[in-house]
């Protein structure tokens, strides 16, 4: 039941509040006013509840249609002028995938995902005008992310290739491969320090972190030609 209070908030990021335009509902005493974002209280909701449930009708409901939904609200959220913040005090349990086989399944589901939001998105962005532009370059951004990290897959084994028919034989592609393979165990290192996990338990991890982010390329290369458009279960 829609009760007569209301809810109103104004969005504030550095010296800009996110107003809304109304200009589409018929009979609206707001008319082509400019005001914060908010409405009516439903049955039970919270100030905070009701807000959250305004901003996600103000962006037409979740109407998402790629295998990636969270990536493609956060683009609707960009274009509406509406900020996704990291939270640093929220806490997560994330529940892990049992086997590197379940894992690349699941991270190809995520890169063809955001090259979907990529493809539907970008173009309508750029097309039509942003409240708060600086929101559709880091979108935009993150949408480019696993186009150019393909583009890079592709240019690396040509580079490899080239080298190895140009009569440079093996030796400078395992040299190379090497040094990648020792700089990404020393950021495996890194990354254990920095989160306060003890070396000693995390041996196996830092020895194969080299090989789980070199499994991404070909992943985004992948998805590059060919779409993900199913979702299976992971178990974890």
């Amino acid at each position: 039941m829609r009760s007569n209070l209301t809810t109103l908030c104004y969005i504030e990021t550095e010296d800009s509040y996110l107003m809304l335009h109304r200009v589409k509902k018929e009979n609206d005493i707001n008319k082509d006013k400019w005001i914060g974002v908010g409405g009516h209280f439903e049955d039970g909701e919270s100030p905070d509840e009701c807000f959250r449930r305004e901003v996600l009708e103000a962006l037409g409901g979740w109407n998402t249609t790629t295998i990636a939904e969270d990536a493609e609200f956060a683009a609707q959220c960009a274009q509406a002028g509406f900020r996704v913040c990291w939270v640093p005090d929220a806490v997560n349990y994330d529940e892990e995938p049992n086997s590197f086989r379940v894992s690349l399944r699941q991270r190809y589901r995520w890169c063809s995902g955001v090259m979907q939001v990529g493809r539907k998105s970008l173009g309508g962005m750029w097309r039509t005008a942003s409240p708060r532009p600086m929101l559709r370059w880091d979108m935009t951004m993150f949408l480019l992310a696993p186009f150019t990290q393909a583009i890079s897959g592709l240019l690396l084994a040509w580079s490899l290739l080239a080298g190895i028919a140009a009569g440079g034989g093996l030796l400078p592609a395992l040299c190379g491969l090497g040094l990648y393979y020792v700089g990404g165990m020393g950021l495996g290192v890194i990354l254990c320090l920095l989160g306060g996990y003890a070396i000693e338990g995390m041996t196996k991890s830092i020895l194969l972190f080299p090989v789980f982010m070199a499994s991404w390329l070909p992943l985004q290369v992948l998805s590059l030609f060919r779409d993900s458009t199913s979702w299976h279960q992971v178990a974890h």
